[in-house]
């Protein structure tokens, strides 16, 4: 299960960012700084 799912079923608040960059590294870079979600924006 993945961690936005399981933080909204446990009632606990999700954290998450907005990534608008066309730069795939920049992505990934904030895929790994433990957010419970990325919104992508193109």
């Amino acid at each position: 299960m993945n961690k936005l799912r399981e933080a909204l079923n446990s009632g606990k608040t999700a954290l998450g960012s907005h990534v608008s960059f066309n730069n795939p590294v920049i992505t990934e870079l904030m895929g790994e700084c433990g957010f419970d979600y990325i919104w992508i924006d193109t």
